[in-house]
């Protein structure tokens, strides 16, 4: 037999196990609220939290969920604080859903061999205030116009599907970039002074739109890496002193006579290249970096390097 709890009232979570088939904060009539501070939930089936319901966490609990989660309120419904969400169904679909059309988690890790993590029903929006940790399977933007992640984008899964959204991060502590499966966006945005770093993946961004790379605040950090912005039409807007690539930029070139800004620099000169290409007769790409210092024959260049 399949076990329910619906929580009509307070309930408290502080350690150990609670496990259960389906969750439901708040039964539409009587409110109902979670306080979770320690130990594991696991739910075998859905949880919701309906408009009467609250799930608020503080310190760093687990939940892991097999069935959809469904947030029929708003974003403030779950309060996540340090914890972590699970989504490891390995033999269905699973999706964030609800009424509600903004998502507020801290770390959300896809442990689904084989299998798809979709964001659906009233969706649009949904941000992590923590890690992305794409462990198996598949994530699928789905409905989200934007989703927001204030720490590491890690995917070792099958993929990310990025539909038409734009994924934001927006921390205020350095990012990272990590992984064994490349990470196709659809459009970016970097929102964060400490900046993005390309730990080991390349950020290849599709969107073959003006903007689809854009810049509020910070670096992004290349290393050996590089940021690669597919098709001819794709463009960086925003850049400046202090926000830009800091390394490779790989930028798609038309046939014809197209003139490419590749926003760069150095780590800490904002040093943009505006090239103007003639008569290009196949599309294809190119790359452009800035080295720090002087070149290296600027001697013997006939350059004054104190102009």
């Amino acid at each position: 037999a399949l076990i329910g709890y619906t929580a009509n009232g307070g309930m408290n979570i502080s350690s150990g196990t609670f496990n259960v088939d389906y969750f439901t904060i708040g039964n539409g009539t009587n409110s109902g609220t979670i306080s979770h501070s320690g130990g594991t939930v696991n739910v075998s089936g859905d949880l919701t939290i309906n408009n009467s319901g609250a799930y608020n966490c503080t310190g760093s609990p687990s939940i892991n969920i097999s069935g959809y989660w469904i947030n029929n309120k708003n974003a403030a419904a779950f309060s996540p604080a340090n914890s972590t969400v699970t989504f490891n169904n390995n033999s269905a679909l699973q999706s964030i859903y609800g009424s509600s059309t903004s998502h507020t988690f801290n770390n959300i890790t896809i442990n689904k061999p084989g299998q798809t993590l979709n964001i659906s029903g009233s969706a649009s929006s949904l941000q992590l205030n923590g890690n992305l940790l794409i462990s198996a399977g598949t994530l699928d933007a789905g409905t989200a116009a934007n989703i927001g992640v204030g720490g590491n984008w890690t995917n070792n899964g099958t993929s990310f599907v990025a539909g038409t959204g734009t994924v934001i991060f927006n921390g205020s502590t350095a990012q990272s970039l990590n992984g064994t499966t490349q990470t196709n966006f659809n459009k970016v945005q970097i929102n964060n002074a400490s900046g993005v770093n390309l730990s080991s993946q390349n950020m290849v961004i599709n969107g073959n739109v003006a903007g689809a790379l854009d810049f509020q605040n910070g670096l992004i950090n290349t290393g050996a890496k590089m940021v690669m912005l597919g098709g001819t039409n794709g463009t960086v807007t925003g850049a400046a002193a202090g926000k830009y690539v800091n390394g490779f930029l790989r930028l798609g070139i038309a046939t014809g006579s197209p003139t490419r800004v590749f926003e760069i620099g150095d780590a800490g000169n904002y040093t943009p290249v505006s090239v103007v290409f003639n008569n290009v007769t196949v599309s294809g790409y190119s790359t452009v970096n800035t080295t720090a210092g002087d070149h290296p024959n600027i001697i013997t260049s006939g350059i004054d390097e104190t102009k």
